[in-house]
């Protein structure tokens, strides 16, 4: 996953980021001319993410990517919008804890993770859970923000939330950044969670699979045997039929020939 491996980059190197603005972005002709359509809606993004105490440079990010992938400026902007009203959300959450970073440039770097973390498929709640988490264990430190990215890095990178809940996923974090592990252990710890996890959903379905291969197994037993005793009873019913017939045409006629027998 492109996407994992660039939130690790970003978790080895805090502040990693572009220090190019959105302005001096659009300013280039080249990317004005292909996305001059958005300018005015990305440049208003860039003051709220000023406003948050966050450098604009997230979004010139994207705009970078969008531009070497030839994204088309609607997609492009939706994208961005998604990623503004999140910056707000986990921005808010950082400050409601007491764990929103003094420092510009971490605070920027700090977002973007968190950001990555969800364009990989982990929640709010998941964010919101590891940062309880390193608060309890650290208290309002950086090193409570550090061991909850370091939690959420790993569980991302091993792709766990394809085999996980996000409750099972809630959980994992919250024990990894509560133990005694340095945050370079976290990620075999959860690529042997995901194994066991694995495991088990792979057992459950080939239990679950079996249960209904038998159940429609007896099912199918059962309906053999109802053909069966139909088909017998028909023939019975048949070879009855077919006793009484000749034996009704027999009488029959003998009752005629005594009619017959009296007349006379």
């Amino acid at each position: 996953m492109p996407v994992v491996l660039l939130a690790l980059m970003l978790v080895a190197v805090p502040g990693a980021v572009s220090a190019q603005t959105v302005a001096a972005w659009f300013s280039k002709a080249s990317n004005s001319a292909a996305y001059a359509t958005i300018s005015a809606e990305t440049k208003a993004m860039a003051q709220q993410f000023q406003a948050l105490g966050l450098s604009d440079s997230i979004l010139t990010a994207r705009l970078e990517e969008a531009y070497r992938k030839h994204v088309t400026p609607e997609i492009l902007l939706a994208s961005l919008k998604t990623d503004t009203q999140r910056a707000v959300q986990l921005s808010s959450m950082l400050r409601e804890s007491g764990l929103f970073p003094s420092d510009k440039k971490t605070a920027t770097s700090t977002i973007e993770q968190m950001l990555i973390f969800m364009r990989a498929g982990l929640t709010e709640a998941e964010m919101r859970g590891a940062l309880r988490a390193g608060l309890a264990k650290s208290g309002k430190s950086a090193k409570s923000v550090s061991r909850a990215l370091a939690a959420l890095a790993a569980i991302a990178a091993a792709d766990a939330q394809s085999v996980m809940t996000e409750q099972d996923r809630l959980n994992l974090a919250s024990e990894l950044i509560s133990s005694s592990l340095s945050e370079n252990q976290f990620g075999s710890m959860v690529a042997a969670k995901k194994a066991s996890q694995s495991f088990e959903n792979r057992a459950s379905e080939a239990s679950a699979k079996s249960s209904e291969n038998a159940k429609s197994g007896t099912t199918g037993s059962g309906q053999a045997e109802e053909g069966h005793s139909e088909s017998g009873h028909g023939n019975a019913s048949g070879a009855a039929e077919g006793a009484q017939g000749p034996q009704g045409t027999s009488n029959g006629q003998g009752g005629q020939s005594a009619g017959s027998h009296n007349k006379k």
